[in-house]
């Protein structure tokens, strides 16, 4: 099934959205541009291609149709309720990489290069 999602992010936020206690985090904001839900449940997201598993989306996440879906990019290992990486966005520049579940062999389903 192909997955229409358009992948925004934030490298080095410090004026667009803060969380709680004023944290100027980097995010990225996954949109899904289909009348489909997505299911994001077990894909992965990566700024790395020697770990292309480097971060797993929790079962259970999908987007709505035409709906959005805010991931935090900070490396917090705290339980959260949003979803929040185990890695930062460099503001120098880097692939941002959608990897398939595991089931589905890992394919590489959107790279972007994040630079400010």
């Amino acid at each position: 099934m192909m997955r229409k999602i358009a992948i925004p992010y934030m490298c080095t936020n410090t004026v667009t959205i803060h969380m709680i206690v004023t944290l100027s985090i980097d995010w990225i904001e996954c949109h899904n541009t289909s009348k489909r839900i997505v299911d994001f449940s077990e894909i992965y997201l990566c700024n790395s291609q020697m770990n292309l598993r480097k971060w797993q989306f929790t079962g259970q996440t999908v987007i709505a149709p035409t709906g959005y879906l805010i991931v935090w990019v900070d490396s917090d290992d705290t339980d959260w309720t949003e979803l929040h990486t185990n890695f930062r966005l460099s503001k120098n520049g880097e692939p941002l990489t959608l990897i398939d579940t595991d089931d589905l062999g890992n394919q590489v389903l959107d790279t972007i290069r994040c630079r400010v």
